[in-house]
């Protein structure tokens, strides 16, 4: 917008042009500024400059007439003069009357082409000495047929529809400061004009303005203009055409309005808005219908610049604008596109019911688009049906927002959006999309929002990126984004669509999350469904260009609703659906005890819901987790879930499939978990899968289900452990019953990689095999073992059951099967009985330790140390071979040509087998002890019998510690635990940490 504001020295440049080579009279007076007095017999003709602005004046005019009223006493005086119009410039010439007395002082000039006429619009404000004008301090435009004098105490008045079309005719035609500065006032409702009291065209057509229009509470009515599709449309409709620099619109209600196919940029206020506007007090009621961009119910196009943002404050606004047609973009139920501006926006509602709001990219309740910054609270958008969605377009369409790309920090506080909304993709409650570009991060908060209500449950529905809140924050640079949220925030909408979805947020790249501490987010949702996948109660999607970022879970804050359903193809979590490298933390700490196996309670677990119980989910889903469906590079810890889950294949109760991942302090404990699907493939009561390039770390996990069907690589922590690396598993404890047709076990189902190695580990719960084939096992810790893979400090309290005629390679109380050697196996125990009742014997390994290691050699150099058995064999029946090998063995089943089992006792009954090592080179068995009557003495010396706590008994077993660092044995004989162990060396506490730890369900 154009002021004129002309001080001393660009008036006095002027006139020195205008004024050379002028008359050089002696009797010419000049001043400073170049103003001049020259004195004829009847009067003074005094000269100066004014800038044009917008004028009639065509040329040169030889008679007009200047009224003066002075500032200091309101006298007005009438002098004729002449006026010239040169390069924007008047030069005039005022005749002064000999006679007239003109006091230096104030002035306001007005040009008259007629003594008796209307005064030309634009005034000026001067300063005359000595009958001189010495400053041309600035301009102001009057409206002469308006009563009022413009000012906020005397406001001009609009009383009626010729009052507001004389308005918008001088605001287009003569006032190039578009009423800047000035009052309005409306005092009566009026319709708005029409063509007759304009000029001809297609109904209403608007002006600039960037005055001050008060509505006083009063109403414009039938706001109408008539485009063609296709044909003749015109930019910037509205009541204004643009809202310029210092405009301030309050208490209007703007109802009935109509506008059909208007070209871009329509809104029922404005088209177009620029420079520092404010708005309050407004009700806005009518149909737009378009084709083009940049429409919205007040303002279509909010245009600032990278420099200086616009900025716009908006308050008290009630919305009743329905949008018809779908071709157009840009479309906001407040503002169509609002660029490079900064909107402060405060108590905003839709008026009843939303109207229909349908278009095609960035498509919200309040604005399509936003580059910039925005302060919005007290906003409620709602709808009654649940038939319909009054909001739907097809990318970027949110509640709120559909795209906000932020330059700085932003709020939302107490919104409120309850109605449907569907799009294809950049979905979101709140917001479809947010970007931004500015290098440092940028701070959003968001408190007390509510998404839908209890009672009214609506959907948001989309194709892809679909969030409760947010559909898709996009990454630009690290660190693009920190959202906080504050307050209490409500979620009861179900939300649906194809992929990447989420309860709060769709897909977050690079943006971290922070709550405080006394916020609180209630997930009431009745269901999450990402049909094709990706799918989580936080996030669908959560991603980081570097490690370390980390969200903090605490479920006293993520208050999830135990009735929640997800279902989603794949990556499918309680939490999140996919994980890159993030942290997620936890509440829960398990605390172990070697008496009472966990003594810690269960907790209030971070998600309590269901998980693809429903079809085709249950029977087709991969990647399922209780927290995470897919996690890469990424660590979770202190987490604990009570939930039901289902998938066909890498289902967890953490992390369906962990790539690269740390997982630590974790806990499950399941309604169902996977039950009745017995084609499923690697479940883990902690991990489906777990698979290792770099080097990871599992410590602290306790898992509390049942597993009671899979198809292979079942465990009671992990289902399948792949590692191209090392691996380290330390302090994990399985109490619940593990169920499965092949590969099974009750911490690890199977492993593939040379370098695993488990500390510490505790099965509790009931291991059963059903069926098995060649290179299958079960085991109280592992099942199987592809390669190498080494078992220390480890127990197993819980029976192991196999079917009649399964075909399992090996069953061991520590590990079933290994394929290809490289089995250690120390400091290990095994308490509880095995049951293999096969009609034939053949060559499958059932051991009280290990069950098979079937092609150990020389360089695998695999071993069984420092063990010992108390359990039950109960094997296939006595050999029928011709060489009659036995494979059962309390320690051993199977141990191979180059495997050595020594220092092991054995006190559990073996029946058809040896009761130390079932097959081996006698070699390589030394210092295996075994109770008299617990089996044949293979490579074993019996124990004298009574059993005398003798430790010369058992030579090379440390019962001192004297070559240990800390002076820990490895053997304790006697104590505590005598009775309970036979009077049988048990292991010291220090190296079997729960080996007499007791569950009590």
């Amino acid at each position: 917008m154009k002021t004129y504001t002309k001080t001393i020295w660009n008036i006095c440049a002027c006139m020195l042009i205008i004024l050379l080579g002028g008359c050089a009279d002696d009797d010419i007076i000049r001043n400073d500024c170049g103003s001049t007095l020259q004195e004829t017999e009847s009067h003074l003709i005094s000269t100066f400059s004014l800038p044009e602005g917008k004028t009639p004046i065509q040329d040169t005019r030889e008679q007009i007439f200047f009224q003066l009223r002075s500032l200091s006493d309101n006298s007005i005086q009438l002098m004729e003069g002449k006026i010239r119009k040169n390069a924007g410039i008047l030069s005039c010439e005022m005749f002064i009357p000999n006679n007239l007395v003109l006091e230096d002082g104030d002035y306001i000039l007005w040009l008259k082409f007629d003594e008796e006429g209307s005064v030309y619009p634009l005034s000026y404000h001067l300063t005359f000495r000595d009958k001189m004008v010495s400053m041309v301090r600035d301009t102001k435009y009057i409206y002469e047929m308006l009563n009022g004098e413009g000012t906020e105490e005397n406001p001009y008045l609009i009383t009626s529809t010729n009052d507001f079309a004389y308005l918008v005719s001088q605001l287009a035609t003569y006032d190039s400061n578009y009423g800047y500065g000035q009052f309005f006032k409306q005092i009566a409702d009026i319709k708005a004009p029409i063509p007759n009291c304009l000029y001809q065209g297609n109904a209403y057509k608007s002006a600039p303005f960037a005055g001050n229009y008060d509505g006083d509470s009063h109403k414009i009515l039938n706001l109408t203009y008539l485009g063609t599709n296709g044909g003749e449309q015109s930019d910037a409709i509205g009541l204004f055409s643009i809202l310029h620099d210092g405009a301030v619109i309050r208490n209007l209600d703007i109802e009935g309005a109509d506008i059909e196919y208007p070209g871009n940029c329509c809104g029922l206020l404005a088209g177009v808005a620029n420079g520092n506007i404010r708005i309050e007090n407004l009700t806005l009621n009518g149909n737009i219908k378009s084709t083009k961009d940049k429409v919205g119910g007040l303002i279509g196009y909010i245009e600032g610049n990278a420099q200086s943002l616009a900025q716009i404050s908006i308050r008290n606004v009630r919305l009743g604008v329905s949008f018809s047609e779908s071709g157009s973009s840009y479309i906001g139920a407040l503002i169509g596109w609002a660029e490079n501006a900064s909107i402060q926006v405060e108590d905003i509602s839709s008026d009843g019911i939303f109207k229909n709001l349908r278009g095609n990219n960035h498509v919200a309740g309040l604005i399509g688009k936003l580059y910039g910054q925005i302060d919005a609270r007290k906003i409620k958008l709602q709808h009654t049906t649940l038939n319909d969605f009054p909001i739907s377009g097809n990318q970027n369409v949110g509640g709120l927002i559909g795209e906000a790309f932020l330059q700085a920090a932003s709020s939302f506080k107490d919104i409120t959006i309850d109605m449907p909304i569907k799009g294809s993709s950049y979905v979101g409650g709140l917001i479809g999309q947010i970007r931004s570009e500015a290098p440092t991060s940028t701070l959003i908060t968001i408190e007390n929002f509510q998404l839908s209500n209890p009672a009214n449950r609506s959907q948001i529905q989309g194709g892809s990126y679909v969030g409760g809140m947010i559909g898709y924050s996009h990454k630009t640079h690290a660190n693009a984004f920190t959202i906080e949220l504050k307050g209490e925030s409500l979620f009861h909408a179900s939300i649906t669509g194809q992929s990447v979805i989420g309860g709060i947020f769709g897909s977050l790249d690079d943006t971290q999350i922070q709550f405080t501490p006394a916020s609180r987010l209630y997930m009431d949702n009745e269901s999450l469904e990402a049909s094709s996948g990706i799918c989580g109660t936080l996030a669908g999607a959560l991603s980081y260009q570097e490690p370390g970022k980390e969200i903090l879970l605490d479920p006293e804050i993520l208050v999830i609703n135990p009735n929640i359903k997800i279902k989603g193809g794949n990556n499918v979590g309680g939490i999140i659906g996919t994980l890159y490298n993030g942290t997620l933390t936890g509440t829960y700490t398990p605390e172990f005890s070697a008496t009472n196996v966990i003594v810690s309670k269960i907790p209030r677990p971070i998600f309590p819901g269901n998980i693809n119980s429903e079809k085709p989910y249950r029977e087709n889903a991969a990647s399922v987790g209780g927290i995470v469906g897919y996690a890469d590079k990424s660590t979770l810890r202190r987490l604990f879930t009570q939930l039901s889950i289902y998938g066909r294949s890498t289902v967890g109760g953490i992390i369906g499939y962990a790539s690269d991942t740390q997982i630590s302090d974790c806990g499950v404990k399941t309604e169902t978990f996977n039950n009745g699907n017995n084609s499923a493939i690697m479940v883990g009561g902690i991990i489906g899968q777990a698979s290792c390039s770099s080097h990871c770390e599992f410590s602290n996990l306790v898992n509390y289900s049942d597993i009671s069907s899979g198809s292979n690589y079942i465990g009671g922590i992990f289902g399948s452990m792949v590692a191209g690396t090392s691996v380290k598993i330390n302090k994990v404890v399985n109490l619940g019953k593990i169920s499965a047709t092949n590969n099974v076990g009750g911490i690890i189902g199977k492993t593939s990689g040379k370098d695993i190695e488990v500390y510490d580990a505790a099965n509790f719960g009931v291991i059963q095999g059903i069926a098995g084939d060649k290179e299958y096992g079960v085991g109280g810790i592992a099942g199987a073992a592809e390669d190498a893979i080494t078992i220390y400090k480890s127990v197993n309290h819980g029976n192991i059951t196999i079917n009649r005629n399964a075909k399992y390679y090996g069953a061991g109380g520590i590990l079933g099967y290994v394929k290809q050697g490289g089995a250690h196996v120390r400091y290990c125990c095994n308490r509880a009985n095995i049951d293999y009742p096969k009609d034939k014997e053949d060559s499958h390994g059932i051991g009280g330790i290990v069950g098979s290691i079937e092609k150990a050699n020389d360089n695998d150099d695999s071993y069984v140390l420092d063990c010992y058995n108390m359990g039950e064999i109960n094997g296939q029946q006595k050999a029928i071979s011709t060489l009659g090998t036995d494979y059962r063995g309390g320690i051993v089943g199977n141990l191979g040509s180059h495997g050595r089992c020594y220092r092991a006792v054995n006190g559990g009954y073996v029946r058809f087998g040896n009761a130390g090592v079932g097959y081996g080179n006698k070699k390589n068995l030394t210092h295996i002890y075994i109770s008299p009557g617990t089996g044949k003495d293979f490579g074993a010396t019996y124990i004298p019998q009574p059993t005398r706590e003798d430790k010369n008994i058992y030579q090379g077993f440390d019962f001192t510690g004297d070559h240990d660092p800390n002076r820990q044995p490895v053997w304790v004989l006697g104590g505590t635990y005598s009775s309970e162990n036979k009077m049988l060396p048990y292991l010291h506490s220090g190296k079997c940490y729960f080996q007499f730890a007791k569950y009590a369900p």
